[in-house]
């Protein structure tokens, strides 16, 4: 009777821990829904690229109206950086001004135009009013810091290397800018666009000395935000599975350091599902700690195991204290993850 006493004092009722996962997985409930609604961008425009303001632009330059129309995309890899589109750029300007050839001389950063048609041209109120169809690649990488709540800006740059700003400065609006391809079934949605005009600025070193070599670009973005939850929940939910099962060994009678170490070593073995589902980077994303969490959180009640099971001094009430602070830390770690890192 002593030895089974002695048993039951050390195992954690299980109506306390399941109290307890509820209240952790209402919780983080609220803090993934809260988290939901928010979008959080990283990428930024190219530092080599300089925004002109009206009072910025050459005052002789010739002023080119540039717009963009997206029909639909091919591709759009986030993970890989790959994106290919269809659909037409079109420039307005003065005849006498600008040659229909140097209009027609243009390329985009980071990318290349896979087809162009012949220029369509006709004259609209006088102006010069020139389209290509065009289907191009793009190539920019994207940060994945935030993987699997993270937002992206796709930027493209349309630029004239053959002209100087001296001579021409682009002009473009939102309105200028269309880009309504739908994005779902690449697992996105837009959330926004942009549109900035101004130069890309090269500095060049020659005999000890540094000089400047611009040329005109306009610059389109596309704000984008995960359609779906899917990949948080392939991530999460085995998780938090394995670290509420770690827990709920505490509450067996029997082999509690041996059960414990098992369920522990599940956690390891799911990292090789969530690298396939995370991008490949150089750098730690937010899934990388979130499996960080997890590991020191099973690590911890693998420690409680072994410790609470060593010596008759810990009871039950030890056991209750150590599982209550391995969720409170979970939390507080989670909320910073995705409350507080940005």
């Amino acid at each position: 009777m002593n030895e089974i006493s002695t048993k039951d004092s050390r195992t954690v009722s299980p109506l306390f821990q399941i109290s307890l996962i509820a209240l952790n997985a209402l919780i983080m409930s609220a803090m993934l829904y809260h988290r939901s609604g928010k979008i959080y961008i990283r990428e930024n425009a190219p530092e080599s690229f300089v925004i002109l303001k009206q009072a910025d632009r050459a005052p002789m330059a010739a002023l080119v109206r540039t717009g963009l129309h997206i029909d639909h995309f091919e591709t759009f890899d986030t993970r890989e950086s790959d994106f290919t589109f269809s659909g037409s750029v079109w420039f307005e300007a003065d005849p006498r001004r600008v040659a229909l050839d140097s209009l027609n001389k243009f390329n985009f950063e980071s990318g290349k135009i896979i087809e162009q048609s012949d220029a369509d041209t006709q004259i609209v109120d006088g102006k010069l009013l020139v389209r290509h169809a065009v289907k191009a690649t793009i190539t920019r990488p994207m940060d994945h810091t935030l993987f699997p709540l993270d937002a992206h800006r796709f930027f493209i740059a349309i630029a004239h290397h053959n002209i100087s700003p001296e001579d021409v400065a682009l002009v473009s609006s939102a309105q200028d800018f269309v880009a309504d391809a739908p994005l779902r079934m690449f697992g996105w949605r837009k959330v926004g666009k942009s549109v900035e005009t101004g130069v890309k600025r090269i500095t060049i070193s020659t005999h000890g000395q540094a000089r400047s070599d611009d040329y005109p670009v306009a610059l389109y973005s596309i704000d984008i935000a995960r359609s779906g939850i899917q990949f948080l929940l392939l991530i999460l939910l085995p998780l938090l599975f394995i670290f509420y099962l770690s827990l709920f060994t505490l509450s067996t009678a029997q082999q509690t350091v041996g059960i414990t170490a098992s369920v522990m070593v599940a956690i390891p073995g799911y990292r090789i599902v969530i690298q396939n589902i995370a991008p490949s980077v150089g750098y730690l994303i937010l899934s990388d700690y979130l499996f960080f969490i997890f590991l020191a959180a099973a690590s911890a009640t693998f420690l409680v195991s072994i410790v609470t099971s060593s010596s008759s001094k810990f009871t039950v009430r030890h056991r209750e204290i150590a599982i209550t602070l391995i969720h409170a830390a979970v939390l507080i770690a989670c909320a910073y993850l995705f409350e507080g890192w940005q």
